[in-house]
Formats: C-alpha cells, structure tokens, sequence
C-alpha cells in the first residue's frame, strides 16, 4: 500500500511540475527562480514571463520577486474563486465550492505555468482525486508564533502539501493535526514545490529548511481540507 501511494505521489509531483515548472523556492531546492516584473507589462501568458525573464537577465545573474507573478496568478484565480486563501475561509463552505475553488487554481496555474506551494498542493489534490487517486489532503504548515501574529510569514512558513494516505487525525476542514509521523503507516507526502513526495513519517528527513524558517518556534499542522 505504502510502495503504491508513493509512487503515485512521486508521478504526481511530476506531472504537476511538468505543468507548473515556475515558482519561488528557497535557496537550494530545485524549482525555478523567475523575474520581477520591471516593465510594467500585465503578465498574461508563459511568453510574457519568459519575455521578462530575458530583461531581468540584463541586470542580475539571479531572477527575483517571483512573487510579484504569484499575486498575478492569485488575482486571476480570484476572479473564478471566492476566496483564495482557503485558510480563511468561511468553514461552512462546501464541498461542491472547494471543487470550483481547486479547479480555478489548477486551470490558472496550468495557463500560466506558475504557482507556489498552496497553488501547486491544490493541484496536486486535484490531479490526485481526478484520477481516482484520492481522498487527498491540503494541508498547512507553519508556526505557534506565525499563526498568533507574533512573527510575519517568511519564504518558507506558512508552507501547503498534499498528503495521501492518512489514516489517523481528523477529516474534518480547518482542524489541527499532530506532527506527521503520527498520520498512520499509510500516509505520503506530496510537496510538488520542493518536487519531493516521501512517506510522512520520515518528514524530519525532508524538512531541514522548515525547521530552519520555524527558528525554534514549535510547528503546526492544519488539516484545510480533504478532497474525495
């Protein structure tokens, strides 16, 4: 069961990647830094991205500000979407409106091929359950200081995956979780934007550069909700 979730995440991370090949990871992980938008020009397509890449080329070794394109993708999304940040939702929205809300985010960030962890989770979700690979978990990382207003967000926390496979820990929307070597034998994580899928209860293996953002701060896991 284990052998078999992990390879369907691993050819998830892949397909959703191949799709969504640009976002803004943190220093060593491997997805692609891209370009401020320093021309001004409303950035609509791929072209458009790559056509700033190019300038941004001029000035700096390095593209920055990928999230400067990330909040023209969520601005999109709003437009098909009532609420981006699901986190903040009303809890009573249903499950028929999450669906909308994950295929807006998909289909924009298909167009686009642009999105950062909650955008590529959320696509993960979908490309998961659309193939009867579900139920499947979006779920949010971040820190007791982070989320009592404390500390602001950093590159890294507040963090979005998708896990399948979970058999322990409620299902129920907004709902904290244990840490995730406590999620059952049975659950995978699905991280397209640090392109790495690995079974949750070996996720301290895999999260160096979370606990590194969390600066000692204890982590936290909330269960956004769960796709079937």
């Amino acid at each position: 069961m284990l052998k078999r979730l992990m390879q369907r995440a691993l050819q998830t991370v892949h397909v959703v990647r191949g799709i969504v090949p640009l976002s803004s990871n943190y220093a060593s992980t491997s997805a692609v830094i891209f370009s401020t938008r320093k021309t001004g020009r409303k950035i609509e397509t791929k072209a458009d991205l790559l056509e700033d890449k190019k300038e941004d080329k001029k000035a700096s070794p390095l593209y920055v500000g990928a999230q400067y394109q990330i909040g023209h993708v969520r601005d999109k999304i709003r437009e098909d979407a009532p609420y981006w940040e699901p986190g903040r939702a009303n809890p009573g929205w249903s499950s028929i409106g999450w669906w909308k809300f994950a295929r807006a985010v998909s289909e924009t960030c298909r167009e686009l091929g642009v999105g950062n962890c909650g955008e590529l989770a959320v696509c993960a979700c979908d490309c998961l359950c659309g193939n009867g690979g579900g139920p499947a978990d979006y779920i949010e990382i971040s820190t007791v200081d982070i989320a009592e207003g404390r500390r602001g967000a950093t590159p890294v926390l507040p963090h979005c995956i998708c896990v399948i496979g979970r058999t322990q820990g409620s299902n129920t929307d907004f709902t904290p979780l244990s840490m995730p070597d406590e999620w059952g034998p049975t659950a995978v994580v699905c991280d397209p934007w640090d392109r790495a899928a690995y079974p949750a209860v070996d996720f301290a293996k895999f999260w160096g550069g979370i606990y590194a953002a969390a600066n000692g701060s204890a982590i936290t896991c909330k269960l956004i909700h769960r796709f079937v």
